[in-house]
């Protein structure tokens, strides 16, 4: 009798503590994406998820926060259940030369990948993940966005 008591009750404490996350959620509560980089994340369960079990992304607005990085719209991506990257999309450029300052203090040496007419790509190298930021250069017709991501460094996809 006792055993099944017991059964019982931790069965009702263990659904309990996996209802945390949902509701904190339903609360409005925001994510640190940043903190997420190659962890599986009980979190996303309550966000709209595209793909399958091998790849597969979330696209998160206004439900996420980040260092110093003030986008509207986050990408998360995840392989195999792991999130292996997320991308940031913030309206406007105005903030380009602050980002890269401040990227170049914390992860040293940028290294440019693309310059062109429409837009500027930087990387930075860090010991586990790669951290791009490109943004849109003046030109008619073009939305004027950055694109902040970061990425596990041995992800071979294709999205970064």
């Amino acid at each position: 009798m006792e055993r099944r008591k017991f059964i019982k009750q931790t069965t009702f404490a263990i659904a309990g503590i996996s209802m945390i996350p949902h509701v904190i959620s339903c609360s409005g509560k925001t994510l640190d994406i940043s903190e997420l980089l190659g962890k599986i994340n009980q979190n996303l369960l309550d966000f709209s998820k595209e793909g399958n079990d091998f790849f597969s992304y979330y696209s998160l607005e206004n439900h996420f926060k980040h260092e110093f990085i003030k986008g509207n719209q986050a990408f998360l991506f995840e392989q195999q259940n792991k999130i292996v990257g997320f991308t940031i999309k913030e309206e406007g450029t105005s903030n380009a030369e602050n980002y890269i300052e401040k990227l170049t203090s914390l992860y040293g040496q940028k290294n440019k990948v693309i310059d062109n007419l429409f837009g500027t790509e930087y990387l930075w190298k860090a010991k586990n993940k790669n951290i791009k930021l490109c943004y849109t250069k003046p030109y008619e017709g073009l939305e004027q966005n950055m694109h902040y991501s970061e990425y596990d460094a041995n992800s071979k996809l294709i999205v970064f």
